[in-house]
C-alpha cells in the first residue's frame, strides 16, 4: 500500500476532485472527508462553490466514495424530467425573495441553461446579471439645479441635508430654496442646519429672487405631493419649469409596497424626473424589490439613504450597497 501521507486540497467540481486524486494517488485513492466551504453574504452566489477534501491512498469505501456530478451538498434542478422545470423552481425562489417578474424574464430571456442545473450556478448567474445590468445603465450626472420631489414623509428634507453636507465637505456653497410657499420663520430643521453650515437658504415668494443669482448651484426642497392628484402633479411640474430645474429627483421610502412605487414611477414623464433616491434602507430586511426600479425604472440612481444622521448615513455607491443588501429567502433554498 502507498505509504504517502494524507492529502488535503480544495476543488470546485467533481471533475477537479477526481483529477487531483488521480494525479496524486493514481487509481488507488480513498476520500476521508468532503466539506463544503461556507461563505457569507452575497459571496455565496457571486463565487463558485468550493469543497475541501481530505484523501489518502487505499481502497475506496462506500461512505468515502468520490461524489458524482453534482458534488455533495449541491442543489440541482432537473429539466424537463422533473415534475416542475428548473426555470419555474428558480423563479419561485426569486419571486418569494422579492424580485419582480419582468426582471426574471429579462434574465432568462438570453440565458440558456443545460438540462441539469446547479442552483448555486443559477443564482450566481442571476447576481452577475444584476451587476452587469447596472453597469450598463446610462447614469446621468446631476445638474446645477436639483429638486427633491416625493410624497410627504419619505425623508426629502433629511436627504437634502445630507446632500448639502456633501456639497460643503467638497468645498461648495450651494443655495437652498424652499418651494412650499410658506414662511417658516427660520426655526425648522433645514433652516437651522443651513445656518450652522453657512449656507444661504431662501423662501419662495418671501425672499427676493435677485439674491439667488450669486449661487451657481441650487438645491430645491419641494413640499410633499400626492402622486394620485393630477392637479398636484401638474402644479409641481409647472413650478420646477419656472425655476428651470434640470435635475428632478424622485425620493421614495424603500419600505413602500410595489403598487405605490409603481404609481410614483408612472409620473416620470409628467414631472420630467431624471434621478431617484431611496430612503430608510436601514429599516428594510432586504432591498430585492428595488432592483426593478433601479434597473428598469428609467431614472438614474442618485444615492441611497439609511439612518437619521444629517451629515452621513447615505451612499452614492449604489451598486455595492444593493449587492450587499440583496438576499435570497433561506427557507426556500432548504427545499432544494
Amino acid at each position: 500500500m502507498d505509504k504517502r501521507k494524507n492529502l488535503r486540497f480544495r476543488a470546485r467540481s467533481a471533475e477537479e476532485i477526481i483529477r487531483t486524486l488521480k494525479n496524486n494517488f493514481g487509481e488507488n485513492a480513498r476520500i476521508l472527508s468532503i466539506h463544503q466551504i461556507k461563505r457569507r453574504g452575497l459571496t455565496r452566489f457571486l463565487k463558485k462553490t468550493q469543497f475541501e477534501i481530505t484523501a489518502a491512498a487505499g481502497e475506496v469505501h462506500l461512505q468515502g466514495a468520490v461524489p458524482q456530478d453534482p458534488p455533495i451538498g449541491a442543489k440541482t434542478f432537473i429539466n424537463p424530467s422533473a415534475s416542475i422545470p428548473f426555470k419555474q423552481q428558480t423563479q419561485r425562489i426569486l419571486m418569494h425573495s422579492g424580485f419582480s417578474q419582468p426582471l426574471m424574464d429579462a434574465f432568462f430571456e438570453n440565458k440558456p441553461f443545460q438540462e441539469q442545473c446547479n442552483i448555486q450556478e443559477i443564482l450566481n448567474s442571476f447576481f452577475h446579471f444584476l451587476q452587469k445590468s447596472y453597469e450598463q445603465l446610462n447614469i446621468k450626472e446631476p445638474g446645477q439645479r436639483i429638486a427633491l420631489v416625493g410624497p410627504s414623509g419619505v425623508g426629502k428634507t433629511l436627504t437634502l441635508c445630507k446632500l448639502i453636507a456633501q456639497e460643503v465637505f467638497l468645498g461648495q456653497k450651494p443655495a437652498v430654496i424652499k418651494l412650499d410657499g410658506e414662511q417658516s420663520g427660520g426655526q425648522d430643521v433645514l433652516s437651522m442646519f443651513c445656518n450652522i453650515l453657512g449656507i444661504s437658504i431662501f423662501q419662495e415668494g418671501v425672499d427676493q429672487y435677485i439674491s439667488y443669482g450669486t449661487h451657481s448651484k441650487m438645491l430645491f426642497d419641494h413640499e410633499g405631493i400626492n402622486f394620485f392628484d393630477h392637479d398636484a402633479v401638474n402644479s409641481c411640474n409647472t413650478k420646477l419649469d419656472q425655476w428651470s430645474v434640470d435635475t428632478r429627483v424622485l425620493v421614495l421610502n424603500a419600505l413602500y409596497d410595489t403598487d405605490f412605487l409603481d404609481q410614483c414611477f408612472s409620473k416620470i414623464k409628467d414631472l420630467k424626473l431624471t434621478h431617484c433616491i431611496f430612503t430608510h434602507l436601514d429599516e428594510t430586511t432586504h432591498s430585492n424589490k428595488l432592483w426593478q426600479y433601479i434597473l428598469k425604472g428609467r431614472l438614474s440612481p442618485y444615492c441611497l439613504s439609511f439612518g437619521q444622521s444629517l451629515t452621513a448615513d447615505f451612499t452614492s455607491h449604489v451598486l455595492p450597497y444593493l449587492l450587499n443588501k440583496t438576499k435570497i429567502t433561506e427557507d426556500l433554498l432548504k427545499l432544494y
